[in-house]
């Protein structure tokens, strides 16, 4: 499991805590990789902003997604969160990386999911679904536990022999 990690931006002038390379599993055919990662950034002023960041590899020069695009996730089944005002694209060789802004809750949801789908929806083209696999989940949740704030009402879905005292 790639552990979350954390380094210091000087030019923007903030700490940045994020998952990195969260692959989702690529299907048969597919000339692209998609990473779906988590970003903590925290200014010296101490305020703190939270992503999803989807990133993309591409093969051939097929290059996605970009910020005219939206991220919708599916949490086990029920919960839909829809991520369509992207804050900003990089594009990089031979891929892009696309900021969403988002909420702890958005992100602690996602961290405790069983099930996660994502659909990234271009501006030109079909969808791209894809499921988060179990290490994917596994490195939400590692850096939900270390970067979040504590919200007890989740702590069971972290922790299942975790026992919470009212």
């Amino acid at each position: 499991m790639a552990e979350p990690k954390s380094s210091y931006d000087k030019f923007a002038g903030v700490t940045i805590n994020s998952t990195s390379g969260n692959d989702l599993p690529v299907g048969f055919l597919e000339n692209f990789t998609i990473t779906l990662d988590m970003r903590q950034e925290i200014s010296q002023s101490g305020v703190t902003n939270y992503f999803m960041v989807v990133g993309s590899v591409a093969v051939n020069g097929y290059i996605l997604p970009s910020s005219g695009q939206s991220l919708l996730l599916l949490i086990d089944d029920t919960n839909r969160i829809a991520f369509s005002t992207a804050l900003n694209s990089q594009t990089r060789p031979f891929g892009r990386i696309v900021f969403y802004p988002a909420t702890e809750d958005q992100l602690r949801s996602v961290a405790a999911a069983v099930r996660c789908d994502v659909r990234v929806v271009q501006a030109f083209g079909p969808p791209i679904d894809k499921k988060l696999a179990k290490k994917n989940l596994q490195n939400f949740r590692d850096f939900a536990i270390k970067y979040l704030p504590p919200a007890p009402h989740l702590a069971q879905k972290f922790n299942p022999h975790l026992v919470i005292h009212s």
